[in-house]
């Protein structure tokens, strides 16, 4: 069983909605891209936002995709958003369409180990990669630093991210210069409102590129 999805479903609280119950999201004007706000509902401090205008982006372990979803809206030429279930991306196909982008979203149905096989030949060099909630344990950080090592071959930058879970954080980084890449860790405090009590969280922000990119 891939570790991501193993780890999803032993976290998902009792009674949670599936996502083929329609769980899309409606999104509002939006002109920039903030990673924060595509990884929790509310954010406390360092809002840090991407310009994405006339970019391909690709977000990989997308879920519902809202990161890829708000990338379309914030006018993204075109976005790819990968997961390896299909109920997943049926919904993000619903979000897309509810938001008005679905003509510049699309889909891919594949393992991360393979993505570098399944990739159409426009998302093979991706301006943007894009990733949210994927850094779960040793296991998903050495795949994730794999799959990043696949596409960004040219001047494109990912942006991960991520709770720390079980080291996973460290272990990403480690995988990622293993694999000649440049990794930047900026720390996130994010809040995520709870039915008792505001629940603060730390979370970070990998920016991971090549040693040709150039800053963007």
């Amino acid at each position: 069983m891939d570790p991501r999805r193993a780890h999803k479903a032993r976290r998902a609280p009792a009674g949670a909605a599936q996502p083929d119950r329609g769980q899309y999201v409606v999104l509002g004007r939006i002109r920039r891209l903030s990673v924060e706000s595509c990884h929790c509902p509310g954010t406390v401090a360092g809002p840090r936002s991407i310009a994405l205008e006339d970019k391909t982006v690709l977000e990989l372990g997308a879920g519902l995709g809202l990161p890829g979803v708000t990338a379309a809206t914030v006018g993204a030429r075109q976005v790819l958003i990968q997961d390896q279930l299909e109920v997943s991306l049926r919904e993000v196909t619903a979000t897309a369409a509810r938001n008005g982008v679905d003509d510049r979203v699309s889909t891919l149905a594949c393992a991360w180990d393979d993505l570098g096989r399944q990739l159409p030949v426009d998302f093979r060099e991706p301006d943007v990669v894009l990733g949210s909630c994927l850094l779960y344990e040793p296991d998903t950080s050495l795949a994730l630093a794999g799959s990043l090592s696949q596409v960004l071959k040219g001047p494109g930058v990912a942006y991960i991210v991520a709770a720390e879970w079980e080291g996973a954080q460290d272990v990403f980084i480690d995988h990622c210069k293993e694999a000649r890449l440049i990794v930047e860790r900026s720390e996130l405090h994010t809040w995520v409102p709870d039915a008792e009590q505001e629940a603060t969280t730390m979370h970070a922000m990998f920016t991971v590129r090549t040693t040709t990119t150039t800053q963007q």
